[in-house]
């Protein structure tokens, strides 16, 4: 802690004082302090006594507690105070008290002055209390500093950055009256206001900060004779995963422990200790180290297919939150892949500082999270088709659709009739059994006929198409009857019969014996044939063979 003297004015107490009074100015924002006024010895009628006095209390909620609500009265000399702490209602103390009273460390200052041994505070000048910590957040005492001849009013606005620990200094009251974050040059008298800022966590900016009434902190005067030193407070700090052992009394900030939170290294937890200096003594005494920022906790899980073992080291990074995994384990859900795949799923804890990268993680016992059991394969039924001329075999037994045969009725290729199989597949088989085929589509049929001019031959083969209702005649035939042009010209006519299915474009047709349907002979000049004959057998013999040179219709007949 180092004392940076002001020039000497010529007047010893008062140097004496302004000596007291820099000491404290230096020695840490973070470390609430109480700067003794020079014993009474050395108090004449131009001597002036400065402190500035830190409360503590603390609160389970975020809701400010009571101010001092008592008038306090303070002994520069012997640094003592009456009545004795806790005071008030919400018992402020010199000295954080332990977490055990709450979370919210709540704080209120007062800057004092006066030119007498014994001051009495009254209640309301002490500043609104402010959060000074939160397990888990950051604080920090801003001080701001101005020269003038006159009181300044009090200021407002300004902020602290967290980020890069710069104070940006509040607003005069009036505007004219600049206030600056170090003590500014020039010859006026130095006063003093401060403010607590507060952030949750380690970095961010406090903008709304509360500033105290200005008091005057120092101002030129006369050397005085060197007193003695003044008492003192400091806070100190420490990263631990434990708390740390309560240091030894010290001068200045002892080993492995760090003057601004800030600055303490590790990723621990955060532990801070509060010193005590008495008029007089070089050395600190230390408080037993309390924990001023809360542990980070985290819930995990973890999951492996088809075992439960190897919950062995595993990790997790605070800063990043992510989790490093035991082998074999993952942070996601695998697959059931196949009948009898278990997954199991491990819950774990991890707990330490935000600031922890590698925190140890705890696991309880692995337990099934889901688990694969296929059943039997059910019964099933199908019915499948193909196309043919005539009953086709039953198919062989088979786990789909047989060769040669169709799902579906319209996907049968062919032009055959449309034949059918029913196949059942009993639970847990893999087999479909088929029926004996079934007829599950009619024949056409149709009568055709052709005709021939003077041969009945060449009756061979003929085909129908039932898609074009077309018949392809044998050769030398036709469809249709062909003209009678000559003298004994003779038509034959052949019927037939075609059969199949709707879809056969060849079907065969099968035709009877040719008959003749037309035979052209030259007509007789007879006009009237009469014949005159007598019931004699020779006549009926001659009437008979006339009659077999005759064509229809060409004989008349008179019997007389």
């Amino acid at each position: 802690m180092s004392i940076i003297r002001p020039p000497v004015s010529g007047d010893s107490p008062q140097d004496s004082w302004a000596n007291q009074v820099t000491e404290a100015i230096n020695k840490g924002l973070l470390a609430p302090s109480i700067n003794a006024a020079t014993p009474a010895a050395n108090i004449n009628l131009n001597g002036i006594s400065a402190a500035t006095i830190y409360l503590y209390t603390r609160t389970v909620t975020a809701t400010a507690p009571a101010a001092v609500d008592v008038d306090i009265t303070y002994d520069y000399k012997n640094i003592s105070y009456s009545p004795s702490p806790p005071f008030g209602t919400a018992n402020w103390q010199l000295s954080p008290p332990s977490t055990v009273n709450g979370d919210y460390l709540w704080v209120t200052v007062v800057n004092i002055s006066a030119n007498v041994e014994k001051e009495i505070i009254p209640f309301a000048s002490w500043s609104t209390p402010t959060i000074f910590t939160v397990n888990g957040s950051s604080s920090f005492v801003c001080e701001a500093f101005i020269r003038s001849a006159t009181t300044p009013g009090q200021p407002s606005g300004g902020s602290y950055n967290f980020n890069t620990t710069t104070l940006t200094p509040p607003t005069g009251s009036p505007a004219s009256e600049v206030w600056s974050s170090a003590i500014p040059g020039g010859t006026d008298p130095v006063y003093i206001c401060t403010a607590i800022a507060v952030i949750t966590g380690s970095t961010g900016t406090d903008n709304s900060l509360a500033w105290s009434q200005p008091v005057k902190m120092v101002e030129n005067g006369a050397d005085g004779t060197n007193g003695l030193t003044g008492a003192s407070t400091d806070i100190i700090f420490q990263r631990s995963a434990t708390q740390p052992a309560t240091p030894s009394a010290s001068a200045g900030t002892p080993s492995g422990w760090y003057s601004s939170a800030s600055s303490a290294t590790g990723t621990d937890l955060l532990w801070a200790a509060s010193g005590t200096k008495t008029v007089g003594s070089s050395t600190f005494t230390w408080s037993a180290p309390f924990q001023i920022e809360g542990k980070a906790v985290a819930e995990v899980a973890i999951y492996r297919l088809n075992s439960n073992a190897g919950l062995t080291s595993s990790t997790y990074d605070f800063t990043t939150n992510t989790l490093t995994p035991p082998t074999g384990w993952s942070t996601s859900v695998p697959a059931l892949s196949g009948t009898g795949d278990v997954i199991y799923r491990a819950s774990g804890i991890v707990s330490g500082s935000a600031l922890e990268t590698s925190a140890t993680v705890t696991y309880g016992s692995a337990v099934i999270f889901a688990q694969r059991t296929d059943g039997l394969t059910g019964a099933s039924t199908n019915i499948i088709f193909q196309r043919s001329a005539s009953a086709p075999t039953t198919p062989s037994a088979s786990a789909g659709v047989p060769s040669g045969w169709y799902d579906s009725a319209s996907g049968a290729i062919g032009t055959d009739v449309l034949w059918a199989s029913s196949g059942t597949k009993t639970i847990g088989s893999t087999n479909f059994t088929w029926t004996t085929p079934f007829q599950i589509e009619g024949e056409a049929i149709t009568e055709v006929a052709v005709y021939r001019l003077n041969s009945n031959a060449g009756l061979t083969s003929s085909t129908y198409d039932f898609t074009t209702n077309t018949l392809t005649p044998p050769t030398g035939w036709s469809i249709n009857a062909p003209a009678l042009v000559s003298n004994g010209d003779v038509i034959y006519r052949a019927s037939g019969i075609a059969s199949g299915s709707s879809l056969k474009t060849s079907a065969t047709v099968s035709f009877g014996t040719p008959v003749v349907l037309h035979k052209e002979l030259m007509a007789l000049q007879v006009l009237q044939v009469i014949l005159y004959f007598s019931v004699q057998q020779q006549h009926l013999l001659l009437l008979h063979r006339l009659l077999e040179y005759l064509p229809d219709g060409m004989i008349v007949l008179q019997v007389l």
